[in-house]
């Protein structure tokens, strides 16, 4: 899946589709979450082009946004704490494929979605 920008538009839809149809569910049945997410954005990738550019950063916006949530993580913590409330705050990164999916199971409209910034401007 990581070379397949050296084939042709045709075999590359052809192995993306199979990657997403057959290894990534036998990944995901042995157990090799991380793999299976990696095969199903790639497949992304070359099944779906805008919306893998739409969603797909180089990593390290990736870390960026680690950074921004933990952030927002720490002054969601003490305000919680200035109200007596304790608790565990936690989360994780959606993969591009999952996102993909759920829009289109909720037939959201992207180009009608706006996004902010954390700083709200």
């Amino acid at each position: 899946m990581r070379t397949l920008e050296h084939l042709s538009p045709r075999q590359q839809e052809r192995i993306a589709r199979e990657t997403l149809d057959i290894y990534a569910p036998i990944a995901n049945r042995l157990g090799m979450a991380k793999v299976k997410n990696e095969l199903e954005d790639l497949a992304l990738k070359y099944l779906d082009l805008r919306a893998s550019r739409a969603g797909a950063g180089d990593g390290g916006e990736a870390q960026a946004d680690r950074r921004v949530h933990q952030g927002d993580q720490t002054t969601l913590r003490s305000e919680l704490d200035k109200g007596g409330i304790v608790c565990d705050i936690y989360g994780r990164r959606k993969h591009l494929h999952s996102i993909y999916r759920k829009i289109k199971r909720q037939r959201i409209d992207v180009a009608r979605c706006t996004t902010t910034s954390p700083s709200g401007s």
